[in-house]
């Protein structure tokens, strides 16, 4: 029987923009919902708002994640949940409608946008602790080991988009043949290095 995994990839942000971390899980069933917790590193965030856990024909305050995108179960599931007492932020997948489920035993699970601020530099490693999913029923729960996954600060933005690419390798080439001062092969070669990343 399979077992419960949780898989991360990286995230490339340019600070005052967002990156997006794509998580894929493979569970021996369909699941109901899940929960985990993401330690993030000082100048990372997931953004947040008040808004309303709506299950059925009731609903209840909750801080909702919009920035949390289900790729599976987002029909009829919703994500909410805060930040605790050391830091952690705890997101969970809430079904909304009675015995929901999040269709398929494998695949992509969702896209989290998480938005770097001015203070973020370099790569930092970062966690998902505490992953559990339960079946539709809640009946059963189903544990993940921890899941670490790197954040990548990109320097070399220079069309002010939030990502590295041929554009900005192009931009830097120019101003290197227009003999500005700082731009170079050197400074092409990393650029190039940030779009390839």
């Amino acid at each position: 029987m399979a077992q419960t995994e949780l898989t991360a990839g990286k995230v490339k942000v340019v600070p005052g923009f967002t990156g997006e971390l794509t998580l894929n899980l493979t569970t021996p069933v369909e699941v109901g919902g899940w929960q985990m917790n993401l330690v993030l590193p000082e100048g990372i965030s997931l953004e947040s708002e008040d808004g309303q856990l709506v299950i059925g024909s009731s609903s209840s305050a909750a801080t909702v994640f919009n920035d949390v995108v289900l790729t599976r179960g987002k029909d009829n599931h919703q994500v909410i949940g805060g930040i605790d007492s050391e830091g952690q932020t705890l997101v969970v997948c809430v079904p909304t409608a009675k015995e929901a489920k999040i269709s398929g035993t494998s695949g992509e699970l969702c896209k989290i946008n998480l938005k770097a601020d001015g203070s973020f530099a370099s790569t930092q490693s970062c966690q998902i602790k505490g992953f559990l999913a339960a079946d539709p029923k809640g009946e059963n729960t189903y544990e993940a080991a921890v899941v670490s996954f790197d954040i990548i600060e990109l320097k070399y933005d220079m069309t002010n988009d939030g990502k590295v690419n041929l554009a900005d390798v192009r931009k830097i080439i120019l101003k290197w043949k227009d003999g500005e001062s700082g731009y170079n092969l050197a400074t092409a070669r990393k650029a190039i290095i940030e779009w390839k990343l």
